[in-house]
């Protein structure tokens, strides 16, 4: 990790956090979990973390593969879906 980025939060709430242990997520697919989930675009979540939009692209990819879906709504489908099933708030819902 370079010296000038900062590093990556663990995630916040106990519904990412068991969407992490659950999915077997790392650190950074996590927030950009988080990031995506809320509407973020690939180069604003990019701007945030500090990493190249290329990187971001391979975090997404490993995510939709992780949790096997093929794209942003199935995404979020998903996730709704897993804490539905595990009856954990939806604290993190952008709307």
């Amino acid at each position: 990790m370079s010296a000038n980025r900062p590093p990556v939060e663990a995630p916040t709430t106990l519904s990412w956090q068991r969407l992490q242990q659950h999915f077997r997520l790392s650190i950074c697919e996590t927030a950009v979990a988080e990031m995506l989930f809320s509407g973020s675009a690939r180069k604003t979540i990019a701007f945030v973390l500090q990493r190249a939009p290329g990187t971001i692209r391979v975090f997404i990819d490993r995510l939709y593969h992780k949790m096997q879906v093929q794209d942003r709504l199935t995404f979020a489908l998903r996730v709704l879906a897993f804490w539905h099933e595990h009856h954990l708030p939806a604290e993190a819902l952008p709307f």
